[in-house]
This record gives C-alpha cells, sequence and structure tokens, in this order.
C-alpha cells in the first residue's frame, strides 16, 4: 500500500493537484460574484441602493429595514460574537471540561454564567436569522417551504430571489 507525502508527488501529480485547487479557487470566486450581485438586485427590488449590500454592517443594517425589523437586532448580534469570542478567549485557554471525569477547570467555573450569556446571545442571533429568513420570504411572495430553504441553502435561494422575478411588496409587513 503506498501512503502519499507532499513531498513525493510526481510532477504531474502536483500539477492535477494544483489545478484542481486552482478550479475550485475560481469556481468558489465566480459563485461569490453572482451572490454578491443577487444581494444588490434583492435590495434594488426592495428600492435600497444596490451598493449598500456591500458596506459590512450597513448591509445588515439595511436588510433589517427592508425585512420590517428594527435596526437595533445589529446589537444583539453584534453582543452574541463579543460573548462567543471572550468565551473562546476563556474556554479556549488550554482549559476544557474533562468528559471523563467530569472535573471543570476553575476558569470555566467561576466563568460559568458568561458561558451561559453567549449561549443565549448565539440563540438569540439565530432566532433573528431565522426570523429575517421568514420576512424575507414573505416580503417577496414566498412561504415557508423558500424560508426553510433559505436558511439550509442561503446563498442558492438568494440567487434564485435576485435572479428570479419575485416582487418586493412592502404592504406584506404591515400585516406582520
Amino acid at each position: 500500500m503506498n501512503s502519499y507525502n507532499i513531498n513525493n508527488l510526481t510532477t504531474s501529480e502536483a500539477a492535477f493537484a494544483g489545478g484542481m485547487v486552482g478550479t475550485f479557487l475560481i469556481a468558489t470566486l465566480v459563485f461569490c460574484i453572482f451572490v454578491i450581485i443577487a444581494l444588490w438586485k434583492i435590495f434594488t427590488k426592495a428600492g435600497v441602493k444596490g451598493w449598500k449590500s456591500l458596506i459590512p454592517i450597513y448591509n445588515i443594517y439595511c436588510f433589517l429595514k427592508i425585512v420590517g425589523l428594527s435596526p437595533l437586532w445589529i446589537v444583539w448580534m453584534a453582543l452574541a460574537y463579543i460573548a462567543l469570542f471572550v468565551t473562546a478567549a476563556i474556554v479556549g485557554n488550554g482549559q476544557y471540561i474533562d468528559w471523563n471525569t467530569g472535573q471543570v477547570p476553575e476558569v470555566v467555573a467561576t466563568n460559568g454564567w458568561f458561558i451561559l450569556v453567549a449561549i443565549i446571545f448565539c440563540l438569540l442571533s439565530i432566532y433573528i436569522g431565522v426570523l429575517s429568513a421568514y420576512r424575507l420570504a414573505k416580503v417577496f411572495g414566498k412561504g415557508i417551504g423558500y424560508t426553510i430553504g433559505l436558511i439550509l441553502l442561503p446563498n442558492i435561494f438568494t440567487l434564485i430571489l435576485g435572479f428570479g422575478s419575485a416582487k418586493y411588496d412592502k404592504k406584506v409587513l404591515k400585516n406582520m
């Protein structure tokens, strides 16, 4: 049985591997460009200038307005990321729960409340994501199946929404 080592590759094997990686990177880049264009079109369909979809954080602010949610939800999502970062710094400090013995390091035991808060903020962030996907589907005249698609395969369903014939209907927001 041959064991492969990167140093033992022949020139043709290395060229093939490089070609595969290059092809994958180019395909990924092209797909990302299509998703960016689709988001631009979704913003345009909703009456928001398309370039606003390109600016980080501001695009979330505009997106929340498109789906009829308060832009202040950004604060909750930011707190979730901050809480995750701090929790990772606390727990990821080489100290972890030993699942075999059940012993909890002191740093985790004394900061357990913070980890609980981080979990709560993460669940809130997931709730915001699901709610915004539902509302996005609704304002474009789509149903619960499309909402599930936006949650499970967001890039594919964003492409369909952006390049499809769906129309934005702001009146739907009044009924939510």
